[in-house]
């Protein structure tokens, strides 16, 4: 990189200007714009302000050795779409940006806060701050293990905890390089000082295997556990059944166990929408999955909500990937899904953890679905801005498993607003309240323990599932 332009000289622009030699060492000449008339021409942490963004961007010419960033914290969404696609038919290729402020606590800004734009920062509804911060002195005395830690979720909840400056983060998963990745993300923040104190420790581990499961919640002693990991891609989970039942339902079930004989504060497991009506074997395991929450006797919460925008294996990963000269194969173009990006999940998610109640449903308002054509057109024009008119998309059709439309409650089920933004939570429509069926619990965990292997038919197990519920409903008004 040698021409970095900087778009915006506010706080966060002053303070890349500042930590120039951190954020990009290698950069030889800094241009910087504002469209505030009083900083034009003005002089910043030693870098003069050119002129007004729009009319002097129109000016520049890049090349591949120019950079952008997008230091506009605050800006609303469209506007940073609108200087992305300014930026993208200028033909510069590598724009930074910084997140929203939602997840900028104190308004400071750090390495790992900026990174390459990414759909999230341009698609989608605004995301407005939550105020974490009040809770940064309940969660300094915390010790917090977040399992599926390297994922799209965890990763991002691992990242708002040290934030937060969590006493211990706990980054539990399977697959080792996610793993390290996150590990390297949070200490290169740490010594930038952000919560320098905090402790930060890896645990790679398959939670299928009980023994050290047991061996690293005892040794971590959690306060908060925030379960995240999951088998998740529902087409690949229909080929593979039981990966998805062991992965999704035998180690929450473990997890439980050895989590009831120690003082935990709260587990809060993450769901999906695919749980509510599923059709198909991932969304099978994580009803169950929510049954298992909600009747044991551990102080659980569950948080329902739909699709993280930029996930691994997500439609926007299949478009960054896809080859222009190619057609594009989707399902239907007038299914819809939700979408949310990672940020705003985790941050509602942490709410939900210091202000929500135990053995209770929360659905994170999601918005207005979004057609799948709609969304891939919107993907397309972001990853191939100049090609995005000429690459050719086919429609193959749904899979017996995939739903035309997602909801976030059944038929039996209403949300109500809580104290929380966006935030809602999801009761019986007859107006009775969950409390833990201890002997339901019990004898689900026998039925799946005992039921659960390569050979299992899983629609029957799902029946029997089913079938014990209706013998157990334990709802009080």
């Amino acid at each position: 990189m040698k021409r970095l332009h900087v778009l915006g000289m506010g706080n966060a622009g002053r303070i890349i200007l500042e930590k120039i030699d951190v954020f990009f060492p290698s950069v030889e000449s800094i241009f910087c714009y504002d469209d505030d008339t009083l900083k034009i021409g003005s002089t910043i942490a030693g870098h003069r302000v050119k002129g007004s963004i729009d009319k002097e961007l129109q000016n520049q010419r890049f090349n591949s050795m120019d950079a952008a960033i997008l230091a506009m914290p605050s800006a609303k969404k469209q506007r940073i779409a609108d200087l992305y696609f300014i930026l993208r038919n200028l033909y510069c290729e590598c724009i930074y940006v910084l997140p929203n402020s939602a997840t900028i606590l104190e308004g400071d800004v750090f390495n790992g806060n900026i990174h390459r734009i990414r759909p999230e920062d341009v698609i989608g509804r605004p995301f407005h701050p939550l105020q974490l911060g009040l809770h940064q002195k309940q969660a300094n005395t915390k010790t917090v293990l977040i399992t599926g830690a390297g994922g799209s979720l965890g990763s991002e909840l691992a990242k708002q905890a040290l934030w937060l400056s969590f006493k211990h983060i706990y980054l539990l998963g399977h697959g080792e390089t996610s793993i390290v990745r996150i590990l390297r993300t949070l200490q290169s923040l740490q010594r930038e000082g952000l919560s320098p104190d905090t402790r930060i420790t890896p645990l790679i581990v398959d939670m299928k295997d009980k023994m050290n499961l047991r061996h690293c919640l005892h040794e971590s002693n959690p306060d908060i556990v925030i379960h995240t990991a999951a088998h998740k891609h529902v087409l690949l989970m229909e080929s593979n059944p039981y990966s998805a039942f062991a992965n999704n339902i035998v180690s929450m079930i473990h997890l439980f166990e050895i989590l009831n004989d120690m003082n935990v504060d709260r587990i809060l497991h993450v769901s999906t929408d695919k749980a509510t009506q599923p059709r198909s074997i991932y969304g099978k395991s994580k009803i169950i999955a929510e049954e298992l929450a909600l009747n044991t006797a551990l102080p659980t919460t569950v948080v329902r909500f739909g699709n993280i925008l930029s996930s691994r294996g997500s439609l926007s990963e299949v478009i960054e990937n896809h080859s222009p000269s190619q057609s594009l194969q989707l399902t239907d173009p007038e299914s819809e899904r939700y979408y949310m990006s990672a940020s705003e999940a985790a941050s509602l998610i942490l709410r939900v953890i210091f202000d929500g109640d135990t053995h209770t449903i929360y659905g994170l308002e999601m918005g207005e679905p979004v057609k799948l054509r709609d969304m891939a057109d919107m993907l397309l024009r972001f990853f191939f801005p100049h090609a995005h008119r000429s690459i050719e998309t086919s429609y193959e059709g749904l899979a017996k498993s995939e739903n035309f439309s997602e909801m976030m409650t059944d038929t039996d089920e209403i949300r109500k607003d809580t104290n929380i933004p966006r935030v809602q939570i999801i009761e019986h429509r007859d107006g009775t309240t969950n409390i833990p069926n201890p002997l339901y619990y019990k004898e689900l965990c026998e039925l799946l323990i005992d039921t659960i292997d390569p050979g299992t038919n899983f629609s029957e197990l799902f029946q029997k599932c089913t079938e014990l519920k209706v013998t157990n409903v334990h709802h009080v008004h």
